[in-house]
């Protein structure tokens, strides 16, 4: 089980403990005494106590043997552990990103895992201990090792680009934070590295605590149980139950305080009254599990807050005072509404024998951006994890304008943030939000204190910039997962200066898709300059108990460039049969009708069109113009021009594949094909372009062309 400790990466002997029965010290990395080291293995343990050899294995001659194996067998797995270490780091260095897991499941070492090292210590192994031993050396490495190697190197690439090159060393309790941030390690491990905490070794069951039990099988947690907002008609819990750490006093057992946030309504007249009437409570057993039987904690022990449409709450359990971790759950009924019985997720109650102090404290919360009118769960985590600390809860700006919170201590807690009177209030104008820190205060036994901060952002929209003539759209990260109180009405808002007191109104080239929780804007033809959008999202619309979230008033920036042309086609004629005309052709009295053939393209060096009968302009949200002229048709080989000196006897009819046509003349003179236009094109030359000469009295053989000239403004 020494595999089991993160500390195992440190080498020997971080913490020493006392062997009760030798008095002699022994490595933290193993149980204290033979009989915890049996305990870890339930049927020995048994066969134990089934044969009367329990106080054997209690005595002073029988754990000195024991202290020697002990000792022995872990400098044997400390070697080859560090083999692993050395593999590992290795292969980091070397810039192979393997996390070993191939190599060793290859070679036959059960439960492999780099997030979980310990696991391959609690699976049954067939394979000699050095391989497993390494194995979990590698995993050890690269789950904490690796992390920190890159931290390191990112953190020295910073600060060699700051050109600060005479950086402090940063403490071990920070370098563990980020870790923990990082999932490279859990809560208590970092305890364990920071503090010397001490290791809790799995026992047979009745000997200590299990891990955290699932929820039970008969009395699921109720959906209303897991973190969902409520109406005022709704029965359920805003805030489940913490954690908690409780020093014992004396007595087989203690009263522990539970505080609770559950939905509330008074009534009006005692008609509407939805209260929590009572609470029970249920005890996870090693041995026979969820009792699924209720323990009433009695209408003494059960204290209803009165605000509404939530309130604190708490009920009082009665608890062992036996050092360990129990675990509950709750149920509670409501004297009317639906549902009658709502139960609480699975919560932990550790007793310990004498206060531990925290020495850090680790503050998450679950949203960090959220709308005016949404609650931010808050988790405040102490290390080490069983600290017996006092935690109370603050917010900066303390303004109760901002928002409050459910419950001011306990390790978990929520924070409504307070919805303004209506969409257009002065909170609200804010071009990024309004930030707001809440921070956890964890009060030792002796006063001392360790705090931890979250910080989130009131508001839910920021400012963004859009370009004319494209479309866009935005949903607030708020609203990402979110479990709404009831079927939500979504109205976005553009306003034409920030207090919101003059909409803008779309063209009708525009389209604005206002009711959904992203906001949809094709085609954008504001002007340039600045607008600034909203949302509201309201509930029960039209009713009494109707109530709102709001986004600040973020602005929206309006932007154009010069428009740009990319591509224009280039064009080559041919009877509707696919060859040239004869000279015979142009003297009929019809004159020539020819049709755009780009399967005859000539590859000439004077033509700088395209091939594929493109035409591409992009807008940068500009208005542009379009236009385009032909020089006259002349003979390439002797330079004369068709239909005299100026032009004008060939007719161009352009057909496009977006529906855009143009007549023009080989006579020089431009013809506008796209005016007023905004937006983006690309669009292709349609087969139902032609070119029609009429008759010719006069022509020369060979090869005829014009010159087309393409022409964007920006206009106006």
């Amino acid at each position: 089980m020494a595999l089991s400790d993160v500390r195992s990466l440190g080498g020997a002997d971080v913490a020493m403990n006392t062997n009760p029965a030798t008095q002699n010290p022994i490595s933290d990395y193993v149980p204290n005494t033979l009989q915890q080291a049996v305990a870890l293995n339930g049927g020995n343990f048994n066969m134990i106590k089934l044969f009367g050899l329990s106080n054997v294995i209690t005595s002073k001659f029988v754990n000195l043997i024991y202290e020697g194996i002990a000792e022995v067998a872990r400098h044997a797995i400390q070697y080859n552990f560090f083999n692993g270490v050395k593999r590992a780091l290795q292969n980091t260095l070397n810039g192979t990103t393997d996390d070993g897991s191939a190599f060793y499941s290859g070679k036959g070492v059960v439960g492999y895992s780099v997030t979980n090292p310990g696991q391959m210590a609690d699976d049954d192994q067939t394979i000699n201990l050095s391989m497993v031993s390494e194995a979990n050396g590698y995993a050890w490495a690269y789950k904490v090792l690796v992390p920190l190697i890159k931290m390191a190197s990112d953190n020295a690439l910073k600060d060699a680009e700051n050109g600060n090159t005479n950086q402090a060393n940063l403490p071990a309790f920070y370098l563990v934070n980020q870790l923990i941030t990082a999932n490279a390690l859990a809560g208590d491990q970092g305890a364990q590295i920071v503090n010397n905490a001490p290791h809790a070794f799995p026992q047979a069951k009745g000997e200590a605590a299990n891990d955290r039990p699932p929820a039970p099988a008969a009395t699921p947690v109720s959906p209303l149980g897991q973190g969902w907002w409520f109406l005022v008609f709704t029965n359920g819990l805003m805030t489940q139950p913490s954690d908690q750490n409780i020093v014992a006093t004396n007595g087989s057992s203690m009263t522990v305080a539970v505080p609770l946030v559950t939905t509330n309504a008074n009534g009006i007249f005692g008609i509407g009254n939805q209260r929590l009437s009572s609470v029970g409570y249920q005890q996870y057993n090693n041995s026979n599990g969820w009792p699924n039987r209720f323990t009433d904690v009695g209408s003494g022990n059960l204290s209803v807050g009165s605000n509404q449409p939530s309130t604190n709450a708490t009920a009082k359990l009665s608890v062992p005072t036996t050092s360990g971790t129990y675990y509950y759950q709750l149920k509670l009924t409501y004297n009317n509404g639906s549902p009658k019985t709502v139960y609480s997720d699975v919560f932990a109650i550790t007793v310990v024998p004498k206060p531990i102090d925290a020495t850090g404290l680790v503050v998450t919360a679950n949203q960090k951006s959220v709308l005016w009118g949404q609650q931010i769960g808050l988790n405040a985590q102490p290390m080490p994890t069983n600290s017996t600390a006092t935690i109370g809860w603050r917010a900066n700006p303390s303004d109760p304008k901002f928002g409050v919170f459910s419950s001011t201590s306990g390790q978990k807690t929520s924070f409504t943030t307070k919805a303004p009177a209506n969409e257009r209030d002065a909170v609200l104008q804010n071009d990024s939000g309004t930030p707001i820190n809440l921070t956890a205060t964890a009060t030792n036994s002796d006063h001392s204190t360790v705090e931890g901060t979250a910080s989130a952002t009131l508001g839910g929209v920021y400012p963004i910039t859009v370009q004319r003539g494209e479309n866009f759209n935005v949903k607030p990260d708020a609203l990402n997962g979110v479990q709404y109180p009831s079927n939500p009405d979504f109205r976005w808002f553009i306003y034409k200066d920030q207090t919101g007191t003059t909409e803008y109104t779309p063209s009708t080239s525009e389209h604005l898709v206002q009711n959904t929780d992203t906001l949809q804007w094709q085609n954008v033809q504001a002007p340039q300059g600045k607008l600034y959008y909203q949302l509201v999202v309201t509930f029960n619309k039209g009713t009494s108990s109707a109530f709102s979230w709001y986004t600040n008033i973020a602005p929206l920036t309006i932007t154009a460039t010069n428009p740009e042309l990319h591509a224009v086609p280039n064009l080559q004629f041919a009877l509707s049969s696919g060859t040239n005309p004869t000279i015979a052709d142009f003297y009929k009295a019809s004159g020539v009708m020819m049709q755009y053939a780009p399967s005859k393209m000539v590859n000439s060096v004077n033509w700088d069109g395209n091939n594929a009968g493109v035409l591409a302009i992009t807008s940068g949200g500009s208005q542009w113009r379009l236009n385009v002229q032909f020089s006259p048709f002349k003979n390439m080989t002797t330079q004369r021009n068709l239909g005299g000196s100026s032009g004008g006897t060939a007719a161009f009819s352009l057909h496009f594949a977006d529906g855009t046509t143009m007549a023009a003349k080989d006579d020089s003179q431009p013809v506008t094909l796209y005016n007023g236009a905004t937006q983006n094109v690309t669009t292709t030359t349609s087969t139902d372009t032609s070119l029609k000469i009429p008759q010719t009295a006069s022509i020369q053989p060979g090869t005829y062309q014009s010159t087309a000239t393409w022409t964007l403004v920006k206009a106006p």
